[in-house]
């Protein structure tokens, strides 16, 4: 009839009845409240023990919600067993908590999994200890090319070039990954069309509390519109280093107070200088001749109103202003030796228009200045014997009229 003939301690603890009241209380009483999984009212008479009288056969792992007297709900697996005097071994273990902790972990996993396949831009993948994929992301199939259908069961090595096979790479990658945990690297992968990328990639190794190897976590990421960038800003790298060093004229690179940064070979050939002498230890002051710095610092004071020291910020006073300057100036050689220039200064600045050094483009004048000098010399002088001639006679009568 469904009486409760004796109960342990356990049984009144997990039902939320005194045990002096459980006894002689039977199923169908209303304490006795069951829903199923789903939420719907258990029908008293399909109570399992009340099942167990009606068909002789054990059920076990029944899965019922006990409400208790105080509203609690308590997830419960139930085993009804029958014996040979007409009873019914009834056992009941609370997996409340072990449902909430499955709730739990099955949330956290959807939510994984959603946000694994949410990462587009990287291919993330799970291998088994022999290196076959066991499941992967929505990146890895728009990054590879294959359905998940497809590639489930087999080998990662599948992505690898033949040369790379051929050499064992594969099975290494998993060696150094097993062995020390990691394997990290960047290098040539396949997709599904044969078509190469340049891909980085992490490999993972997973152990379980004892240590034991379970598989692989590998993560990669495709890498060519990066690596053709990088080749590319190389590649103008190249072509402006090319220009530096095949230019005829000085190039000097300054950081904001004036410390020279590099100078091209043919700055070096002009000054004599060697690049480590300069480059992180002067400024192009030491080049210049002391009066005529001097000198224009005086016309800079004067030009803006300002007192402008007799410095680094001689030659870079207007190009702090947006100047370009373009002047002539004695340069001197290591040796001691002078020779005129004719110097463009101006500011080298960042995406925020912040000055962040200068740069000074110089080429040698003497022979210019030769020229000037020797067009002068015939012009008031006799081309046979050298002397003054009427011209030059009739400019210094002027001057002394």
């Amino acid at each position: 009839h469904g009486k409760i003939l004796t109960s342990n301690p356990a049984a009144a603890r997990i039902l939320g009845i005194d045990r002096n009241f459980i006894t002689g209380l039977t199923t169908f009483d209303p304490q006795f409240r069951v829903i199923h999984e789903d939420g719907s009212v258990w029908p008293r008479e399909d109570f399992p023990s009340n099942r167990v009288f009606r068909s002789g056969i054990a059920e076990s792992n029944i899965v019922l919600g006990a409400i208790k007297p105080d509203g609690q709900l308590a997830w419960l697996s139930v085993s009804a067993i029958p014996t040979n005097t007409d009873q019914v071994v009834v056992s009941l273990t609370d997996i409340t908590e072990r449902r909430l902790a499955d709730k739990i972990q099955h949330e956290l996993e959807g939510r994984f999994h959603l946000l694994v396949d949410g990462v587009r831009d990287y291919a993330i993948y799970m291998l088994d200890a022999g290196g076959k994929i066991s499941s992967w992301n929505k990146g890895a199939e728009r990054i590879k090319g294959y359905t998940t259908t497809e590639i489930i069961g087999k080998h990662f090595s599948v992505f690898y070039p033949e040369d790379d096979n051929l050499r064992g790479k594969p099975e290494a990658a998993l060696r150094i990954a097993a062995s020390s945990g990691r394997y990290e690297e960047e290098g040539w992968r396949l997709r599904k069309d044969g078509s190469r990328f340049w891909a980085h990639i992490v490999i993972s190794a997973i152990r379980d509390d004892a240590g034991k190897l379970l598989g692989y976590a590998k993560v990669s990421r495709d890498l060519s519109e990066r690596r053709q960038a990088v080749q590319a800003l190389a590649a103008v790298s190249q072509l402006h280093q090319a220009i530096l060093d095949a230019a005829p004229f000085s190039i000097i690179a300054t950081d904001t107070n004036g410390v020279i940064r590099s100078i091209n070979p043919a700055g070096q050939r002009m000054l004599c200088y060697a690049g480590d002498e300069l480059i992180g230890k002067a400024t192009p002051a030491l080049i210049h001749d002391a009066e005529e710095v001097r000198s224009r610092a005086v016309e800079l004071s004067n030009e803006f109103n300002a007192d402008v020291a007799p410095g680094f910020e001689v030659f870079v006073h207007q190009s702090r202003l947006g100047i370009v300057e373009e002047r002539e100036w004695t340069y001197i050689r290591k040796d001691g030796s002078k020779f005129p220039v004719n110097l463009a200064v101006t500011a080298l600045r960042n995406d925020a228009s912040e000055i962040t050094g200068f740069l000074g483009i110089a080429y040698d004048i003497s022979a210019r200045k030769q020229r000037e000098e020797y067009t002068q010399h015939i012009a008031h002088h006799d081309h046979l014997t050298g002397l003054p001639n009427r011209s030059l006679l009739s400019d210094r009568l002027n001057l002394a009229l």
